[in-house]
């Protein structure tokens, strides 16, 4: 029970912390950050401390077996990752800020740390106006300003991937393991909790790095650019090919504060029960793992826009008390 305990009181000190970042509109991120951790951290005694429990991290081959398993989760991740490589390249420039279309036929925004290249998909340039290719832009340049950052999510999500390995590994020998039903079920949900501390510790961090190249983009542009820009990305996501043209006619033609107004109140119960579930989002067994070796690393469109909403109504009401 105590890991999950843990993981339920991560999730309500989170929510407080995450909550206020995206209402606040200040550099309030660091504290997020500090409490994830913190968390991940406490997630990783856990495990420990029950794999010893369980006499099951000395054996040798266990440590050999999650690096081989690890390792070909980075190899999937790498195989899928290569259909950001372009056919052609064409570089542009935007006020000062150089990118560079990609044609190729995938629909997304990249940034190549390795490269330093900022990078827009042919395919998303084709159904966005000037100024939501600018927001784009600069929404990329935001992840190579804030290197600080993107390296910590970088670094939680090797962390994961190895930790995740363990976990399954553990997961398939608790289960064929000589141990009575109820020590099974212990240390199977023992595993099922710390990876849930893990997932959301990882994701949040991502989420953060998302937001604040969101908020990037919105000092440079105007609220109605990335907020299109940002529903444009998410529709071309979640529609068959079938249905996009008319789903993105319908967001040209819906103001950005109409698309926002949803988002204007942020409960404590719609966030925490956000990050509940998608600390939870983890593989539940092996093969799962090894086919989705990643968690979800951008935040619902829905937090996104909230967070640009509110960081646009503080900076203008800083305006107004300063004129």
């Amino acid at each position: 029970m105590m890991p999950w305990l843990a993981y339920l009181l991560m999730v309500v000190i989170l929510t407080l912390y995450y909550r206020e970042y995206i209402l606040g509109g200040t550099k309030r991120w660091m504290n997020v950050v500090k409490l994830l951790l913190v968390g991940f951290s406490v997630s990783v005694f856990l495990y420990y401390s029950n794999a010893i429990y369980y006499n099951i991290i000395r054996m040798p081959a266990l440590y050999i077996l999650t690096i081989l398993v690890a390792i070909a989760a980075v190899l999937v991740f790498n195989t899928k990752r290569s259909k950001y490589s372009c056919k052609r390249e064409e570089e542009l420039e935007i006020n000062g800020v150089k990118y560079t279309i990609c044609y190729t036929d995938i629909i997304n925004a990249w940034y190549n740390s390795r490269t330093k290249k900022i990078y827009v998909s042919s395919k998303l340039a084709e159904h966005l106006t000037d100024n939501e290719i600018k927001a784009v832009v600069y929404h990329e340049e935001g992840h190579a300003r804030n290197r600080w950052l993107n390296q910590v999510s970088a670094l939680l999500l090797g962390l994961w991937v190895f930790a995740l390995a363990g976990i399954m590994i553990m997961l398939m020998i608790l289960w064929k393991a000589p141990l009575q039903l109820s020590q099974s079920l212990v240390g199977i949900s023992t595993m099922y909790a710390i990876a849930s501390i893990l997932t959301l510790t990882a994701t949040v961090t991502s989420w953060i790095a998302e937001h604040e190249s969101d908020r990037r983009a919105l000092e440079m542009t105007s609220l109605e650019s990335i907020a299109n820009a940002l529903v444009k990305v998410h529709v071309y996501g979640i529609l068959e090919k079938g249905r996009l043209l008319e789903a993105v006619e319908r967001c040209k033609t819906k103001n950005a504060r109409h698309l926002l107004g949803a988002y204007q109140k942020i409960s404590f119960a719609s966030v925490f029960h956000t990050l509940l579930l998608y600390g939870f989002t983890f593989p539940k067994w092996i093969g799962e793992y090894l086919q989705k070796p990643v968690y979800y690393t951008h935040p619902p469109v829905q937090l996104r826009l909230a967070l640009l909403l509110h960081h646009y109504s503080n900076q203008n009401i800083i305006r107004d008390k300063e004129e």
